[in-house]
């Protein structure tokens, strides 16, 4: 297949490897029920880069907020983390949340496997919003993945979010 014809489907490029060709087979059926092709990208950074963009989290800068779950294959290594925009600048090694795959020959293929599965994994997991509110006003934001209580994003003062919030949401696992 061209890679053309992933221009609007999954992990959309303007180029097509064994990786990502077994990636694009694997994905609808195990990435489909927890993002949509939209929202995944990839490109020619240090190798082979995929980025999925959690809708349910918004962009940020300052403070920096993991919106972006990147993997990287290259040369035998595969990794992933929870990202923000920038393309592969905060990948933590030690990271136990972190996929790292090294000084294990795998085939594209074998990789693409291993990538969605941990893909499918990091998309899972329970996701919180919890608001804190004044008045009417919401002064406070966490994004907080449950099961390790792990914030990937916030907004607000500090003291603004001092005690418990005001209400959470749970925005994953997606009801069906």
């Amino acid at each position: 297949m061209g890679s053309q014809e992933y221009a609007t489907g999954w992990f959309p490029s303007d180029r097509t490897t064994p990786f990502l060709e077994r990636l694009r087979v694997l994905a609808p059926e195990r990435l489909g029920h927890l993002v949509g092709p939209s929202e995944t990208w990839e490109t020619d950074y240090a190798g082979c880069l995929l980025m999925v963009n959690v809708r349910q989290v918004p962009d940020g800068k300052w403070p920096v907020i993991t919106n972006h779950i990147q993997v990287r294959w290259d040369d035998g290594f595969l990794g992933g983390y929870w990202g923000d925009t920038y393309l592969w600048d905060d990948f933590d090694a030690g990271d136990e949340e972190a996929l790292v795959v090294r000084g294990v020959t795998m085939s594209d293929e074998q990789a693409a496997e291993t990538a969605v599965v941990w893909l499918a994994q990091q998309l899972a997991r329970p996701l919180d919003h919890q608001v804190w509110t004044k008045g009417e006003a919401i002064v406070g934001q966490r994004w907080v993945l449950v099961d390790t209580g792990r914030e990937i994003g916030r907004r607000g003062s500090r003291r603004a979010r001092r005690g418990p919030p005001t209400f959470v949401t749970r925005l994953r696992p997606r009801e069906s």
